[in-house]
């Protein structure tokens, strides 16, 4: 039987909802229980890029990525973060189910992902899946969803 270890790397994906917040929130309390380093990530979804850009949207992706740092300042500013607590945040483009579920977790050695069970975009709930429900499914790394 293999000795359980305590996880020493959360990731946290934010994408402005509620659950993500409510996720955030309590992937801080957890991660500073445990002492583990703890990733707030958000996700500029490439496909939307693309389309934006195709359309003559030239600043689309700078615009995106403005918008999602000063949305994750907003969310440093109202939480409560322990000192001493080992975080980071990061802004990254791609898709966010694949980013989620498995590239961020491999690039940064992640062993826990927190996810909103639902998150801001409801039509490609409805068209594709949630991204919740990707990683749920395709991580290969222990998933909490918060709602």
């Amino acid at each position: 039987m293999e000795q359980y270890q305590p996880y020493q790397h959360i990731l946290v994906a934010f994408d402005g909802s509620e659950p993500a917040k409510n996720a955030v929130q309590k992937a801080v309390i957890m991660a500073n229980g445990l002492g583990a380093k703890l990733t707030i990530a958000t996700i500029i979804d490439s496909d939307q890029m693309d389309l934006l850009i195709v359309g003559g949207y030239k600043n689309a992706v700078s615009e995106a990525e403005s918008k999602a740092r000063a949305r994750l300042g907003e969310l440093l500013e109202e939480l409560t973060i322990p000192a001493g607590l080992n975080f980071e945040t990061t802004v990254r483009l791609g898709v966010p189910k694949h980013m989620i579920a498995k590239k961020l977790p491999d690039e940064l050695g992640v062993d826990l992902i927190y996810c909103g069970a639902t998150g801001t975009n409801a039509l490609e709930r409805w068209f594709l899946g949630s991204v919740s429900h990707h990683v749920l499914h395709q991580s290969e790394r222990d998933v909490l969803l918060i709602r």
